[in-house]
């Protein structure tokens, strides 16, 4: 439980409050939950929209990345492509994206590093000016504080990329090595909180390392593995249509292998690995599929776009599925707010409860919600939150 006597988020300075008792007693996410609480402020419609366009960013921001010195101009197929791609390789959908809690701490979060990683990209070996550079700074002091593995994984990517590019007497390598500072002091804020020590704390030897290190790589091959063929595959088909990759893109590309590694594996250091903690991991590797993507595209355009046709039918069968089981989570949570806004202030109240959620794509699947117990912390915050006396789940 958090303090003694919880109050509602109201305001910024309640958010900072908020915070600063979140960063001793939970975790040192302050960027992403003071995303969280700010928009916990407000009716829900003003966070889908929100949302969406934070969605939008992060696909304009990775088809932008994948836009290498080999593609000429993104096609409106890339989009439809990386929709597909997103839906369907974005680990835990419900989430780490419709969850109000959950996008903001991966969806919300990855527009942030991936923005900080554009910029670097930007600037590297160029002039800009003060303000920009101190603006890149404070940018890579909030990257640095997005999350425990996305977030070390990029400055290691942001690192790479401005050590080979010389000289290194330009501004905007100077700011973007700046940056680097900065971001390391977000990253150690964060995960240096006492909330993060007490919760992440964890016996460290040789068999746990090793064990964790099996179990992650298990799931990269389990879950990924096609997207691995698939870069295998582009890279057979590059070399057949002799196309000569620059060496910025194959640096560019090497780098972001290498981070999508980075950020999976930094997890043997982590006393638990939920899907939704490789959500960096398939940004990076997704920007090397659609960089090269976006190369072929050029040359094998009708090819791609039957492909595309192809995947567009197994995405509607898939949402069509998905759509069920949110439309019958969003009735029975519906029905559970009906209640308590009918039910007088102070008053025991009766939920039913919610019934088990079949996909990936539904926020409620394995998240807290009213139990049947009135003392469980979940049914004690509603009931402070709802004015009751007690909320007892049947």
């Amino acid at each position: 439980m958090p303090t003694a006597h919880p109050k509602r988020i109201n305001g910024l300075f309640s958010i900072v409050k908020s915070q600063i008792n979140h960063w001793q007693l939970w975790n040192g996410r302050f960027v992403a939950h003071s995303i969280v609480q700010f928009f916990l402020q407000f009716k829900k419609v003003y966070f889908d929209v929100f949302n969406t366009l934070a969605y939008l960013t992060l696909m304009f921001l990775l088809l932008s990345i994948s836009k290498v010195k080999e593609v000429v101009k993104i096609t409106p197929v890339s989009y439809l492509l990386l929709f597909i791609f997103l839906w369907f390789y974005l680990p835990e959908i419900g989430k780490s994206v419709l969850w109000v809690s959950g996008s903001g701490n991966y969806l919300w979060t990855s527009v942030i590093y991936l923005t900080y990683f554009k910029c670097i990209i930007s600037i590297a070996n160029r002039e800009i000016s003060n303000l920009k550079g101190i603006g890149i700074m404070i940018l890579g002091f909030l990257a640095g504080a997005c999350n425990e593995n996305s977030s070390p994984a990029l400055l290691l990517m942001a690192f790479l990329y401005l050590i080979i590019h010389y000289p290194y007497i330009s501004k905007g390598t100077i700011f973007g090595l700046g940056s680097l500072f900065t971001g390391g002091l977000g990253f150690l804020l964060m995960i240096k909180s006492p909330g993060s020590q007490k919760r992440g704390g964890m016996a460290l030897n040789f068999d746990v390392l090793k064990n964790n290190f099996r179990l992650i790589l298990d799931s990269l091959i389990q879950n990924y593995w096609l997207i691995y063929i698939l870069i295998i595959i582009l890279l057979i088909i590059l070399v057949i249509k002799k196309v000569q990759l620059s060496i910025e893109t194959v640096s560019l590309l090497s780098i972001l292998v290498i981070g999508h590694f980075a950020s999976t594996f930094a997890l043997v250091l982590s006393p638990e690995t939920p899907k939704r903690t490789f959500f960096g991991a398939v940004l990076f590797i997704g920007i090397v599929l659609f960089s090269l993507i976006n190369i072929l595209n050029q040359r094998i355009r009708k090819s791609v776009f039957v492909i595309s046709l192809l995947l567009m039918i197994l995405f509607v069968q898939s949402y069509l599925s998905v759509n069920n089981d949110l439309t019958k989570s969003f009735k029975e949570v519906s029905n559970q707010y009906s209640i308590l806004y009918d039910a007088p202030q102070n008053s025991d109240v009766m939920l039913p409860l919610l019934s088990t959620p079949k996909t990936d794509y539904n926020a409620y699947q394995l998240t807290s919600n009213v139990k049947t117990d009135p003392n469980d912390w979940f049914n004690r915050w509603m009931a402070v939150y709802f004015e009751k006396k007690t909320i007892t789940g049947y």
